[in-house]
């Protein structure tokens, strides 16, 4: 069940009506129940790995809270992570870990070959084991306390908005809001919508009108040329942009006509002018994770290595997040690009900071932020190319197979559909930008006449009517 179909609309709608015609104080029933429902929609048995990630994870908090000799609470912590981590591995990884060790084995002419295991990836748990390893880690460090009301700490997990691709949100940031009652207020359910549908807009008229194009190209680079998958990079940079910041969007409004403030995963990635910037604009919670869980640590702990031993902290910490994105050497490839490029970042901070004061500014920051843009978008290639070596064959055919010539093209894209993409993104990025200097969308619409905003929604009603392509596109982070 997507958030852009008619199913989601129906069983939402339900559950909004519910949930304040029901006493407050169960309403936390009432977000497990629709929660349950919308996780077993597809699969029921995905329910199951987190009912026994639930209950395992609220029984360790509540024991690495408990233990008194440190060496006990490190081995409770300890366990935990373990688990969590060989869950998700298991789910994610096991065939990929397997390949690679089948690999090995011919390389050698062994005589030996592991069976894969068929497994389906359960619906959301890359995000719900990074959200139970930080709730841990917390607990064990004395951040937080535990949550000791089993209800409420279910409801954490699987709070349907967020279960499927985030935000990664911290238990200290959502547990406080499901103990508060929540009472049905204009105030939140305008914003709400309005979340909705900018969100609805970015998926079906942007991201799922690209995708015809670049599925067209990617799914098949031996057959096209260098511009063809230079323009197709271009536009999945835009597509993959659209896709997730307008499920980001779809979710924060979803939560948000049910009381609830989820963190934004994006803060203009486009015009940040370093791969780190960009970091700290796109995908916000998993790159606070990342850093608070993996980058801060791991660089307290190699502190003597001096300046190496943040480039190693920042190895592992990227490698981890390119891993994250799914069971293939792509991922972890997109993950070393980064390491790379934020590393050169860190190594060059005063050579770069003696060319900004000779270079003007303007031309700097711009010079600065084309080369950001177009390294993601390079980056991008190993993140949607299946292969490592269809990859490597798409990158060489940029350099080496390369005509300005527009003939033969194949991206199938028609004067309408190109009008639609490219108005549709300028009107992207506009918004996004007004929103974010006026702290949100519901601030920047809310400062404009009553006619201003009434005429906005007809136009993004009626380009999502219109204009939208509605199918069996799921959002691209899903999969994840």
């Amino acid at each position: 069940m997507i958030f852009n179909s008619v199913e989601f609309f129906l069983f939402f709608s339900v559950v909004f009506v519910l949930y304040y015609l029901i006493s407050p104080k169960l309403q936390w029933g009432l977000l497990i129940l629709a929660s349950s429902f919308f996780i077993m929609y597809s699969v029921p048995s995905f329910i199951l790995v987190l009912l026994v990630v639930i209950l395992f994870n609220y029984v360790t908090g509540i024991q690495i809270d408990k233990a008194k000799p440190d060496a006990l609470k490190k081995q409770i912590f300890t366990l935990s992570s373990v688990v969590n981590i060989s869950i998700l591995v298991f789910y994610k990884y096991i065939n990929f870990l397997l390949e690679n060790v089948n690999y090995l084995f011919s390389t050698f002419n062994a005589d030996a070959s592991i069976p894969m295991i068929s497994v389906l990836l359960p619906l959301g748990i890359s995000f719900y084991i990074f959200q139970v390893i930080s709730y841990n880690y917390d607990i064990y460090w004395e951040i937080e306390q535990p949550e000791r009301h089993l209800g409420h700490f279910a409801a954490y997990l699987m709070f349907f908005p967020k279960i499927v691709s985030g935000p990664i949100e911290r238990a200290s940031r959502f547990l406080p809001q499901i103990k508060s009652p929540k009472k049905f207020d204009y105030q939140n359910v305008v914003p709400g919508l309005q979340l909705i549908l900018w969100g609805l807009f970015k998926k079906v008229v942007i991201a799922d009108r690209i995708a015809t194009s670049t599925d067209l190209v990617f799914n098949d680079v031996g057959n096209y040329q260098g511009l063809s998958i230079l323009i197709a990079t271009g536009l999945y940079t835009i597509q993959l942009y659209a896709d997730f910041s307008g499920y980001t969007d779809m979710a924060l409004g979803l939560a948000r006509m049910l009381g609830f403030k989820l963190t934004d995963n994006f803060n203009r990635p486009f015009s940040a002018t370093s791969i780190s910037d960009f970091w700290r604009r796109w995908h916000i919670t998993l790159s606070s994770w990342v850093t608070d869980y993996i980058y801060t640590p791991v660089s307290a702990e190699k502190r003597g290595w001096n300046k190496w031993g943040i480039v190693y902290a920042l190895f592992l910490t990227f490698v981890i997040l390119g891993a994250w994105h799914g069971a293939s050497w792509n991922f972890i490839f997109y993950g070393v690009l980064h390491t790379m490029a934020v590393s050169y970042e860190f190594l060059t901070k005063k050579y770069r900071k003696r060319w900004s004061e000779v270079v003007p500014t303007k031309i700097y920051t711009s010079i600065s932020n084309f080369l950001t843009v177009a390294y993601f978008g390079f980056t991008l290639i190993f993140f949607r190319v299946v292969s490592f070596d269809g990859a490597l064959l798409a990158i060489r055919k940029v350099f080496f197979d390369f005509s300005l010539s527009l003939s033969g093209l194949g991206l199938g894209i028609s004067l309408k559909n190109a009008i639609i993409i490219v108005l549709g993104t300028i009107i992207m990025l506009k918004l996004d930008k007004w929103k974010m200097k006026k702290g949100g969308l519901n601030i920047l619409l809310a400062a404009q006449s009553g006619l201003f905003r009434w005429l906005f929604y007809y136009l993004i009603v009626f380009s999502v009517m219109i204009f939208g392509v509605f199918g069996t596109n799921n959002f691209i982070y899903f999969q994840f």
